[in-house]
């Protein structure tokens, strides 16, 4: 992968990332640090926060997710093993929103309602048609074409099983 607009040398740090991974020596430990840039690679005029709006996992308005993707990398300086990237996540949990849970969004998450009301009507079907996955799609793919030769599109946030039944059945329920 040749360098990125906002991580020059993205093949020295994939490599460095290669070799931690698989065990070997870069003489340090893998690091990812940041700082703020003293003026921004690009500019990319920000849109205005839509009225309601509660954290950066919403889907309620689809044309301000992508812009702030695309301005999200701008004025930040990569260090040592960080890399530029965004994310379409939609929660800190998707797969629970891609397997049936509707989203609450509140101050800086979204909460998974629970969709499981007993354990024999469980269900864990993919649904092509299910609103969460089509957003997050939709998102992936315009990240994907912004971000060419500029930053890594990182894969949505799928926690672990265990969290994901919390989620779709409750913790209280699920214990």
């Amino acid at each position: 992968m040749p360098g990125l607009l906002y991580r020059e040398d993205m093949d020295e740090v994939r490599e460095r990332l290669t070799t931690w991974w698989n065990g070997g020596d870069i003489g340090r430990p893998a690091m990812q640090v940041t700082t703020r840039r003293t003026a921004p690679l690009e500019q990319i005029a920000a849109l205005p926060q839509p009225p309601g709006w509660v954290t950066h996992y919403s889907t309620s308005d689809y044309d301000y997710r992508v812009n702030l993707a695309a301005r999200s990398c701008v004025n930040t300086e990569y260090l040592a093993e960080a890399t530029p990237h965004v994310s379409p996540d939609l929660a800190p949990n998707c797969l629970a929103l891609y397997l049936g849970c509707e989203g609450v969004e509140m101050p800086g998450t979204v909460w998974c309602k629970p969709c499981i009301e007993s354990p024999e009507s469980a269900s864990f079907d993919y649904d092509a048609d299910n609103p969460y996955w089509r957003f997050t799609l939709r998102l992936g793919r315009e990240c994907l074409r912004l971000g060419a030769g500029k930053f890594l599109v990182q894969f949505p946030d799928l926690i672990e099983g265990f969290d994901t039944l919390a989620a779709m059945r409750g913790t209280e329920l699920l214990l």
